[in-house]
Order: structure tokens, then C-alpha cells, then sequence
């Protein structure tokens, strides 16, 4: 079966994700609309004791491109919408707990390194684009996950999860947020993920 041919197995698993964000301000908070972004990358899953354990540890290594659409106009007068991308590398460490052969439970800690995104107003004279990187964003967030994996046929799999990232993703310069037309604000990102993978 899937759980009994290694201590040590590897893996590549690619999917979507869903993300949500919201932008607190001094006197409100304005949550932004759900839009897919992807991720793909490996993992190595490993059995302590011997293959048939019931509990086993999986390290992956993911890149997350995830973006969210802020209501422009509730922003800043003359933006319609207001698009905003963050590029992570995401290290999950998870605890898979075996509740039938097929079927695993997982939960663990999650460490994010923000490595840049854009901004894209869209304004009725004509749409802004802007880059940015580690000056704009958090270069490091923790986070945590939690969800499911289904083995389906021969070593195919299918996995679901909420990923929660505690603080907010953006750097604050003299309380300014690093986004344009999203000053005196905290963005904070989360997403759920939906994939499939193939474990040799």
C-alpha cells in the first residue's frame, strides 16, 4: 500500500490556492475578495519506527503565488480595483496522523519567507502596475496548517488545507504601509489550498 514501502519516501504535489486577506485600519478593516493563485513543490515524508506507523512527519519545500482584489473604491477615490500579489517560499513541517489507510490528518507549523509581489490599480485612465519586494513586505512570517490527505490510486494523493499566517505580511515605514494607497493598515494573508501529488 502507499503507507508500507519506506521509512523515507519524496514527493512533488502542484494545486491552487484560495486566498483571503483583510487591511485593518486606524478606524476600520476592509477584507478583500477571494481570488486563485498556485503553489507546487516537493516534500520528503518520513515514518518513525517502521512504514506502518501511524504517525508520521512530511517537510515540504512550496512556492505560493497568492493574490486577493482590495475594493479600490473604498481606498482611494479613482481606483476600481485594487489587486495585490505575494510571492512566498513556504517550508510546512507537518505531524500526519493515519485515521485509515488511505486517509491521514495534518497538522504542524509553516515557515514563510516573503520574497516580493505587485500592486495593480485599475483606474479608469489606464491601469498601474508596481513591483515589490522585501522593502514592501515581511521577509519572514510563521504560520500554521491544517487538513487532509486522501491517497487515491497507486501513490496519488489529494490534500486540502487551511494555512493561517499570524501577523501582517506588509513592512510599516514610520506607520506607513509599503503599498500605495494603503497607508495606516496591517494586511494579513491567509489561504486554502487544494492539490494533488504523486509520492515515488
Amino acid at each position: 500500500t502507499a503507507f508500507s514501502q519506506s521509512l523515507w519516501r519524496w514527493g512533488i504535489k502542484c494545486g491552487a490556492n484560495f486566498s483571503f486577506s483583510n487591511v485593518k485600519l486606524s478606524d476600520n478593516k476592509i477584507t478583500a475578495g477571494v481570488r486563485p493563485g498556485f503553489f507546487g513543490g516537493g516534500l520528503l515524508e518520513f515514518s518513525p519506527g517502521d512504514s506502518d506507523s501511524h504517525i508520521k512527519l512530511q517537510l515540504e519545500v512550496m512556492y505560493n503565488d497568492m493574490t486577493v482584489n482590495y475594493p479600490g473604491k473604498t481606498l482611494n477615490v479613482g481606483v476600481q480595483k485594487d489587486k495585490i500579489n505575494l510571492r512566498q517560499i513556504s517550508v510546512p513541517l507537518l505531524m500526519k496522523i493515519v485515521v485509515t489507510t488511505p486517509l491521514t490528518i495534518n497538522i504542524g507549523p509553516t515557515f514563510n519567507t516573503n520574497i516580493g509581489g505587485k500592486q495593480t490599480l485599475e483606474k479608469s485612465g489606464g491601469n498601474l502596475s508596481i513591483d515589490y519586494n522585501t522593502d514592501n513586505y515581511k521577509s519572514f512570517q510563521f504560520g500554521g496548517v491544517i487538513g487532509a490527505t486522501y491517497n487515491l490510486y497507486k501513490n496519488f494523493f489529494v490534500d486540502a488545507r487551511y494555512n493561517k499566517q499570524f501577523g501582517h505580511a506588509n513592512n510599516m515605514n514610520d506607520g506607513k504601509l509599503g503599498f500605495q494607497y494603503l497607508n495606516d493598515g496591517k494586511v494579513r494573508w491567509d489561504d486554502v489550498q487544494v492539490e494533488i501529488g504523486y509520492l515515488f
